[in-house]
């Protein structure tokens, strides 16, 4: 399977760079910047800077299936948990999406920006 990667330029930590990503995962990076109020910019900075042993397409790949994945494991749970309101913190199923959770409230708060809630499916 054939697939086009798309150039786009973005600014990294203060730095212009381009990436050349699929149109798929240009997509989830929008969507994902709607879902917690943030920049294109600032996504891939923070990406590069919590995935530095990565190099950066593979890491914003990568950050984009944990990310979608955090999404799905939770709407499962609410799902098997039928509306209970507080959810087990601390299992293992859980605790990337909650560190992932955290380490963007950091990022909006120091941007001044109200965290948003993720709920039901992507």
């Amino acid at each position: 399977m054939k697939t086009t990667l798309i150039s786009k330029n973005v600014v990294i930590n203060g730095f212009r760079t381009s990436l050349r990503l699929e149109q798929e995962i240009w997509e989830a990076l929008e969507e994902i910047c709607d879902r917690e109020r943030l920049t294109l910019n600032e996504l891939c900075s923070f990406v590069d800077t919590h995935h530095s042993d990565l190099n950066r397409t593979s890491a914003i790949r990568t950050f984009v299936v944990a990310y979608l994945r955090a999404i799905a494991t939770r709407a499962r749970r609410r799902k098997a948990w039928r509306g209970r309101i507080v959810l087990a913190e601390g299992d293992e199923m859980d605790s990337a999406s909650v560190r992932m959770d955290r380490k963007l409230e950091r990022l909006r708060a120091a941007r001044g920006r109200p965290a948003q809630e993720v709920r039901g499916n992507a």
